[in-house]
């Protein structure tokens, strides 16, 4: 893994702010990181993948565990009004849409856990959307090399999700035409974004 520097974008904060992109900066300091990114090799991500994967059904096996003690769940720190609601969304299986693993690497080793966010949108619309408008204007100016790609499925597997809510549960939120799975599925679809409205 390497982390690259690279010249900021002229206008991102136009861009930005074109697509509802408006926290970019927080605080008076920069949230968004223009002038830097992470290359990283094939066996990298696949090392990623693989251990994201095992990560998330340990975290589960954690919550099978904290929701069957009254001790655990006052140490996690659950308010206790909430206890009855979140043990019987456990134990009727309520869907969960997404989770984003905090992860401390530095491309050897194993990666370690930091912390999981599971269905919090801190960092998803970045992810999923604006990081992928970057690249595309990197590989547009010539900034990156040809064939670059990133390695963030995030959105496509985001759409997956909602068609198996919409398949199991009869999930409604969004038209038919943003579920397909054959059609619809650009990454610059900003509807689906929740960017706004093309109007």
């Amino acid at each position: 893994m390497e982390r690259v520097s690279i010249t900021e974008r002229p206008d991102w904060r136009e861009k930005a702010h074109e697509y509802g992109f408006n926290f970019h900066t927080m605080y008076g300091e920069p949230y968004w990181c223009e002038d830097a990114y992470y290359k990283l090799t094939l066996a990298q991500v696949e090392k990623l993948e693989e251990v994201t994967a095992e990560l998330h059904q340990m975290c589960l096996k954690v919550v099978e565990k904290v929701i069957a003690s009254d001790e655990l769940m006052t140490k996690f720190r659950i308010p206790k009004h909430t206890w009855s609601f979140v043990r019987q969304s456990w134990l009727t299986h309520q869907p969960s849409l997404y989770s984003r693993l905090d992860l401390a690497w530095d491309g050897t080793g194993e990666p370690k856990l930091l912390e999981n966010n599971a269905d919090t949108p801190t960092s998803l619309y970045e992810a999923a959307f604006f990081q992928w408008i970057w690249l595309e204007d990197q590989l547009n100016a010539g900034n990156l090399p040809e064939g670059s790609d990133q390695f963030n499925s995030l959105q496509e597997k985001l759409i997956d999700r909602f068609v198996e809510l919409r398949e199991q549960y009869g999930f409604q939120l969004l038209p038919s035409h943003l579920l397909s799975r054959h059609g619809g599925r650009s990454r610059n679809h900003s509807v689906f974004a929740g960017l706004r409205d093309g109007s």
